[in-house]
């Protein structure tokens, strides 16, 4: 590899400084590293910033410094170009990140060598749909959450998979997680941890109001379709964990959000 992406979370304490020893350590190698201009500016080096599509475009692979909302804010470029991404950890939580500080320049030794292999994770697509047509698409690698936004009163959520009604949450709201969102929102919520190769689709709700509701694991290739039923005056939220945004729905008295998995 002759050009690598970096894209950091600056405010963590050490990413900067870390940054700029990568730098270093890859010009030695004749490796050249190029930043987003905001990361680029932070780390001190505006000459090797460049637009997030140029980034994208001509990285042969991005590093993610930071802990794992780093590297969530990064899937978003990699899926964009379909790029390998390498998440090392600086941070708290490090479930998604492959390299710790201490290992960090053998394990770009070995990224530069070609010893590594790589893993597929599986993303999900889901569209929010009002009166019948598209309005809102996300992309995302740990999960979809449908909630009730900024109101305290329970949201009720009518969930089919594919044609087939599976229950009516009053909750919360409802988690739709990757197998890589399983150690994420959904394992706070109570959803199971499961294996990142598995191709499956995680169905948690949030807080439910109700004795019989259960997480449910359904199979990736199945498209769930949620019915947000609240009154227009209320704004139910939908994110995407790795999209990067919250888009809020409101004006009607329902909307329907759909999702199935697919493969990054």
């Amino acid at each position: 590899m002759r050009k690598l992406g970096l894209i950091l979370n600056p405010t963590k304490d050490r990413a900067p400084e870390v940054a700029r020893e990568i730098v270093a350590w890859l010009a030695q190698r004749e490796v050249e590293a190029l930043f987003t201009t905001p990361d680029a500016e932070a780390v001190g080096l505006p000459e090797r910033g460049v637009t997030e599509e140029d980034l994208a475009e001509q990285a042969e692979c991005l590093l993610a410094l930071g802990g794992d909302g780093t590297l969530l804010a990064a899937a978003r470029l990699a899926l964009a170009k379909d790029k390998p991404l390498l998440g090392i950890n600086l941070g708290q939580l490090g479930f998604l990140t492959e390299i710790e500080l201490p290992e960090l320049f053998l394990g770009l030794d070995k990224l530069l060598r070609g010893h590594y292999s790589l893993e597929a994770r599986m993303t999900l697509r889901g569209e929010i749909f009002r009166e019948e047509e598209a309005v809102e698409s996300f992309l995302a690698l740990n999960d979809l959450v449908v909630t009730r936004g900024a109101f305290s009163r329970l949201v009720e959520l009518k969930t089919y998979v594919e044609e087939d009604f599976v229950a009516t949450y009053p909750a919360d709201g409802l988690i739709i997680a990757t197998p890589t969102g399983s150690t994420a929102y959904s394992l706070a919520a109570g959803g199971p941890i499961v294996v990142p190769s598995l191709e499956v689709i995680l169905l948690t709700p949030i807080c439910p109001h109700t004795f019989y509701a259960r997480p449910l694991v359904i199979e990736a290739s199945k498209q769930v379709r949620v019915i947000v039923a609240s009154e227009a005056a209320e704004a139910p939220a939908m994110s995407a964990c790795a999209a990067g945004s919250t888009n809020h729905m409101s004006g009607h008295a329902s909307a329907s959000i759909q999702a199935m998995g697919d493969t990054m």
